[in-house]
């Protein structure tokens, strides 16, 4: 759950989805409860596009952890290069900002960049330093950091 919430996408996705969906089910008691009235409705409306919109972003998000715990899993390695590190300071969880993190890595003499965010920094992670990469060998572009 930390990965998840640890992007903007995560966690408004997941506020979204919150709030349409009590939207949408106060918009339906309200259409029940209050029929021929009109209030349940413009509640439904509201509802359903935020819902709809937190239900994708989440989607999204999952996409992303589950390419990241595939790419662990059946990746191949090469090294890499911390090219830039910066906090997120438009995001905030838990009082704490994520880190958005740049490598640069290479595979068979095509250079490649990749970007990671993380609630905390592994050991060893500073601008310069060689960290090991895992890539995706059908699409070289697609990575993500080994974090140990």
């Amino acid at each position: 759950m930390r990965e998840f919430l640890s992007t903007a996408t995560g966690i408004v996705g997941l506020i979204l989805s919150i709030l349409g969906g009590v939207f949408t089910a106060v918009g339906a008691a309200l259409t029940a409860a209050l029929w021929p009235f009109p209030i349940g409705i413009i509640f439904l409306a509201i509802g359903g596009p935020i819902a709809t919109v937190g239900f994708v972003l989440v989607s999204l998000r999952f996409a992303a952890v589950r390419q990241r715990a595939r790419l662990l899993r059946e990746g191949l390695q090469a090294r890499g290069t911390i090219i830039t590190m910066a906090q997120n300071v438009g995001v905030r969880l838990n009082g704490q900002h994520p880190w958005v993190v740049l490598y640069r890595y290479e595979v068979e003499g095509q250079e490649y960049e990749g970007r990671e965010s993380m609630m905390d920094l592994p050991d060893g992670y500073h601008v310069g330093a060689t960290m090991t990469v895992m890539y995706d060998p059908a699409r070289t572009g697609i990575s993500t950091l080994e974090r140990g």
